[in-house]
């Protein structure tokens, strides 16, 4: 994922995980998560993580991991998140 991160043109500086297919996620899986969103910071590219099941959202807000990345950042779906994406791309064309 830092790969692709590092590959991003400037105008592209999301990169959301489409978390649909994870069915259980543990404290070593949440600990890996914030480990790539500190990464991907650092590269100035905001990361967002899609369609979370309840469960594995739940052990992200425990572990704070929800308000570090910033809550605006987890989408009930890859839909919503490219919605977001648009929407924050159309307000930077217009400030």
């Amino acid at each position: 994922m830092i790969e692709i991160a590092d590959a991003l043109g400037d105008d592209s500086r999301w990169l959301v995980l489409d978390a649909e297919a994870i069915n259980l996620l543990d404290s070593a899986g949440v600990a890996k998560l914030e480990e790539l969103q500190i990464l991907l910071r650092e590269r100035g590219v905001a990361f967002g993580i899609a369609d979370l099941n309840s469960r594995s959202l739940l052990m992200v807000e425990q572990a704070g991991l929800a308000d570090r990345m910033g809550r605006d950042m987890i989408f009930v779906s890859a839909e919503a998140a490219v919605a977001a994406f648009n929407s924050a791309q159309a307000g930077l064309a217009t400030a």
